[in-house]
C-alpha cells in the first residue's frame, strides 16, 4: 500500500495538472486556437471528417472574431470611409463591404473589414462569414458571442442562402445556366484550381449559375473605343462556401470574371477599375430570437453598364431563376417588372 506522503504528492500532482488544464481551456485558449486546433478543424470540416457542429461552429466563431493579424495605427482607421450598414438589430449587423478591402488586417497600414468596422462602430463584433478582397457586397457581423455561434452553424449547414452578381468581358457561354461542381486544390500564385472528377470530394464546392447578356456603358472607360462589346452578367447561387469558389467556377466556365487579378480573363484591351462581383443577396431564417432576414443589395455596376441595363437583365434573371421567394420579395421593389 501507498504511503500517506506517496498518496499526497499524486494529489498535488493530479491538482496542478487540473490547474494546467484549465489555464489551457480558459486562459490560453486563443493562442491554442491559433496554433493549431484552428487550421485542423478547418482541414477536417473540409474533409468531411465528422466533428461535433457545435464544436465547428464555436471555432468558426472564435477564428472569425479574432482576426487581428496585426496592429493598425487609429489614424489609418479613422481615415477610412464608413462602411454602409444595410441592417440593424439588437443582435445582428449586415453592412456592404466595398472592393479592395481585405478581411483581415494586411500590415500596420492596411486594415481589414472587421477592424474598420468595429472602429466606427466602437464595439466587439462577430465577423461570421467571409468576402474576398477584391468582392463587394454583404458582410454579416453578429453582435455577441452566442448569436455567432448561431450564424456560424447556419452558415456550416447551408441554411444561409447567398446570391451572388458578377460581370466577364467575355461572350456568353454556350451554356447559359447549370451547374458548376468539383473538388477545389490550391495551385500557384495564390489561386485555386477546380477538379471536375466526380469522385474528387476534398474541399467540394458547388454553384448553380445563370448568364445574360449585358451592353455596356458607352462612357465607361472598360468600353474604350469598341462601343459594340458585349459582357456577360452572371448570376451565382452558391451551395457551398469555398475560396474563390465563385471566382474559379466564372474562370472554369470560359467566362473569367471582368478585372480579377489572378483569374484574368485575357481582355487586356479593357481597364478595370475593380473585380466585377456583388454579394448581392441573402436569406437568413429565423434564429436566437431573430425574425427571418431577407436583403437585396443591388451590385454598384453603374460605371460598367447604365443602370437602365443593369436593372433590366438582373430583373430578368432573377424573375426566371431566382428559387427564394422571400428574398425575391425583398428584392421585387428594386427590380424592374417583367412582362
Amino acid at each position: 500500500p501507498k504511503s500517506a506522503g506517496a498518496r499526497w504528492e499524486m494529489s498535488l500532482l493530479r491538482s496542478w495538472q487540473l490547474i494546467v488544464l484549465l489555464l489551457v481551456l480558459y486562459k490560453d485558449v486563443d493562442a491554442f486556437v491559433s496554433k493549431g486546433a484552428k487550421l485542423r478543424t478547418n482541414l477536417w470540416l473540409e474533409n468531411n471528417v465528422r466533428v461535433s457542429k457545435f464544436h465547428a461552429a464555436w471555432l468558426r466563431a472564435k477564428e472569425s472574431s479574432d482576426d487581428e493579424t496585426s496592429a493598425v495605427s487609429i489614424d489609418h482607421l479613422d481615415n477610412m470611409p464608413d462602411i454602409p450598414i444595410l441592417y440593424e438589430s439588437d443582435r445582428i449587423l449586415i453592412v456592404e463591404k466595398p472592393s479592395g478591402i481585405p478581411h483581415q488586417n494586411q500590415g500596420p497600414d492596411v486594415p481589414g473589414i472587421v477592424n474598420i468596422v468595429r472602429h466606427q462602430q466602437q464595439k466587439r463584433v462577430w465577423g461570421v462569414h467571409r468576402l474576398d478582397k477584391v468582392t463587394s457586397g454583404i458582410l454579416i457581423f453578429a453582435k455577441d458571442a452566442e448569436m455567432a455561434s448561431h450564424l456560424a452553424t447556419a452558415f456550416a449547414a447551408g441554411k444561409i442562402q447567398k446570391i451572388y452578381v458578377g460581370v466577364s468581358a467575355k461572350l456568353k457561354p454556350k451554356k447559359k445556366q447549370g451547374w458548376v461542381k468539383g473538388g477545389m486544390s490550391r495551385s500557384r500564385d495564390k489561386s485555386w484550381k477546380l477538379n471536375r472528377d466526380p469522385k474528387a470530394k476534398e474541399n467540394f464546392a458547388k454553384t448553380r449559375f445563370f448568364t445574360a447578356k449585358l451592353f455596356p456603358n458607352d462612357e465607361s472607360d472598360e468600353v474604350q473605343d469598341d462601343p459594340t462589346r458585349k459582357f456577360t452578367c452572371i448570376l451565382f447561387r452558391p451551395f457551398s462556401g469555398r475560396t474563390h469558389q465563385l471566382r474559379v467556377a466564372a474562370k472554369s466556365m470560359g467566362i473569367a470574371l471582368l478585372g480579377d487579378p489572378i483569374y484574368k480573363d485575357g481582355q487586356d484591351d479593357i481597364v478595370s477599375e475593380r473585380t466585377y462581383l456583388h454579394a448581392t443577396g441573402i436569406s437568413i431564417p429565423s434564429m436566437g430570437g431573430e425574425a427571418e432576414i431577407n436583403l437585396w443589395n443591388p451590385p454598384p455596376f453603374e460605371s460598367l453598364a447604365g443602370k437602365s441595363e443593369l436593372d433590366s437583365v438582373l430583373s430578368n434573371l432573377m424573375h426566371k431563376h431566382c428559387d427564394l421567394p422571400n428574398l425575391m420579395e425583398a428584392a421585387r421593389p428594386r427590380l424592374r417588372k417583367v412582362s
